[in-house]
């Protein structure tokens, strides 16, 4: 395996476990990777999302297992977010704990499970194109200043129609957020 097809397989891993009911940061194997073969762009997108879909058609899996009289105690809220809302709720499914919880009540709801992978693979693919990855020719001209700056002013941000900032940091010294 070259190392190419290593990294892509190390992000495909870290982006399912992330999407399934155990901890995991795959925006930073995947800001890793984007540092390091930058010309896998759309590629490392792609495997990333794929990934975190199938971790979280996992979780619906699991919801589907659950018998009727076993899951209304399991998430209320997610389950009353998941009726309410319907399908178009799994569109949040990349939000930290949450996420899993409305996964894993769309199963037990027994909502479509195609329905249910579309609306996940979108919320999933919106997120992983939101990171902020700064190249290493924009900071050498711009400078790291400039970027860290935005990255305080996002973090500061607080509106319910803002994607909040969950994390930041450097990796192979290319800055993300």
């Amino acid at each position: 395996m070259n190392a190419e097809a290593g990294s892509l397989a190390g992000l495909f891993a870290s982006s399912f476990l992330s999407a399934t009911l155990l901890p995991g940061n795959s925006e930073i194997v995947l800001a890793a990777v984007v540092a390091n073969l930058p010309y896998l762009f759309w590629t490392a997108i792609a495997v990333a999302t794929v990934g975190n879909t199938v971790g979280g058609m996992t979780s619906y899996a699991l919801g589907r297992l659950i018998p009727a009289e076993g899951g209304r105690k399991l998430a209320p809220r997610a389950v009353a977010l998941a009726r309410r809302y319907g399908i178009a709720m799994l569109l949040l499914s990349w939000v930290p704990v949450i996420g899993d919880a409305l996964c894993v009540a769309s199963g037990w709801l027994r909502q479509d499970w195609r329905l249910a992978t579309l609306a996940i693979a979108a919320g999933k693919l919106v997120r992983y194109v939101a990171v902020k990855i700064i190249r290493h020719d924009l900071s050498a001209s711009l400078g790291n200043e400039r970027f860290l700056r935005e990255i305080e002013i996002a973090a500061r941000l607080r509106h319910p129609n803002i994607v909040p900032l969950y994390d930041s940091g450097e990796v192979d010294g290319s800055l993300f957020f």
